[in-house]
C-alpha cells in the first residue's frame, strides 16, 4: 500500500474531525446549523413561517429563524393526550374549549367549567385588578363582590360597594343621670377622615326610683350633637321604645349616616319627660354602646 495513503487513513482514525458548516434542507442559503424550510421560498427573513430550525444555542424555531427559548413556535399548535408543564405558564389569554382543572392531575370526568382544587386552607381563587386595597392600605379591603362590566358583556369588574373600612368606638358612660333637659350621657367621639360613617348608639335607661303615670309612652330622648369645634348643633334625635308600669326601662337606638369633609367631633346627649334624675344609664341590660363605621 501507498505509504502516503496509509498515513492519511490512519490520521482519519486517531485524530478527532471537526467540520463547522450549516445543514440547509431545501434551501441553498441555510442561516442556522440546521435550517428545513418545506415550500423553499425562504428569501431573509420572509416567508419563514414553514421553515424549522435548531440555532447553535440549541433552540428549536418553527416559524421563526430567532426562536428565543428551547422551544418558540410562530403559528398556532395541537397537542393531543396530556401535557405535563413542570413549571410556570405565562399567557395573555388561555383558552379551554372543553374544560379548565387546576391544581390537581386527575382528569377524569372534566365537566365543561372551570375547577379549581385547594389542598390546603387559604389556597384557591384570587381575582386581582388592582383596585382590592384603598390607599395601599391593606386593612382597608373591598368587599369581594364582583359585577358584569357597563356596556361590555361578559366582561366581570370589582364594584366599589360600600364596606367597613375603619371603626371608631365611644363611650357611653354606665350611671350617669338623664335629666328633663339634654346632656352628655358619655364622652365626644372625633371622626378624622372625611367620608360617610354610619353611627351606632344603644343602651339602656332605667327608672329605679318612681313609677310615673304616663304609662305605654316614650319617657328617654337621646340627640346625636355635632360639637366640632366647641359648636352644639343637633344632627337628629330618637325617643326611646314606650314603657309599661313598674321598673321604667327605655332602650333607646340610634343609627344615623353622617357625610364628613373633614373632621368632625359628636356628642350623644340624652334627657327624661320624668322628673329630674330618676333616669340613669343602666349596665344591667348589657354594655352601652356608641360607634362609628366607615363605609367609604
Amino acid at each position: 500500500m501507498n505509504t502516503k495513503i496509509f498515513l492519511l487513513l490512519f490520521s482519519f482514525c486517531i485524530i478527532p474531525l471537526s467540520l463547522s458548516a450549516q445543514i440547509g434542507i431545501n434551501t441553498n442559503e441555510p442561516q442556522v446549523p440546521l435550517h428545513i424550510d418545506s415550500r423553499g421560498d425562504t428569501n431573509g427573513s420572509s416567508n419563514i413561517s414553514d421553515d424549522v430550525i435548531v440555532t447553535s444555542d440549541g433552540n428549536i424555531g418553527i416559524g421563526t429563524l430567532t426562536p428565543r427559548k428551547k422551544l418558540e413556535v410562530q403559528g398556532n399548535a395541537i397537542i393531543t393526550g396530556t401535557d405535563l408543564v413542570e413549571g410556570n405558564i405565562k399567557s395573555n389569554i388561555i383558552s379551554a374549549q372543553q374544560a379548565l382543572r387546576i391544581n390537581t392531575s386527575d382528569l377524569t370526568n372534566v365537566s365543561p367549567t372551570l375547577e379549581i382544587f385547594a389542598n390546603n386552607p387559604g389556597e384557591g381563587l384570587k381575582l386581582e385588578d388592582g383596585t382590592q386595597t384603598i390607599n395601599n392600605e391593606p386593612s382597608m379591603r373591598m368587599i369581594p363582590v364582583m359585577q358584569e362590566k357597563a356596556g361590555d358583556p361578559g366582561v366581570m369588574q370589582w364594584v366599589n360597594l360600600p364596606l367597613v373600612t375603619k371603626t371608631v368606638t365611644g363611650t357611653i358612660t354606665g350611671g350617669t343621670s338623664i335629666g328633663t333637659s339634654y346632656t352628655n350621657i358619655g364622652t365626644s367621639m372625633t371622626l378624622n377622615e372625611p367620608g360617610r360613617w354610619i353611627i351606632f348608639v344603644s343602651f339602656a335607661a332605667v327608672n329605679r326610683s318612681t313609677t310615673p303615670s304616663n304609662n305605654n309612652r316614650s319617657n328617654v330622648f337621646v340627640s346625636l350633637y355635632d360639637v366640632t369645634g366647641g359648636g352644639n348643633t343637633e344632627v337628629t334625635r330618637v325617643a326611646s321604645s314606650s314603657e309599661s308600669s313598674g321598673w321604667r326601662v327605655s332602650i333607646p337606638q340610634l343609627i344615623h349616616l353622617v357625610e364628613t369633609t373633614s373632621s368632625k367631633t359628636f356628642q350623644v346627649k340624652a334627657k327624661s319627660l320624668i322628673g329630674s334624675s330618676n333616669y340613669k344609664v343602666d349596665t344591667d341590660f348589657g354594655t352601652p354602646k356608641l360607634f362609628a363605621v366607615k363605609i367609604d
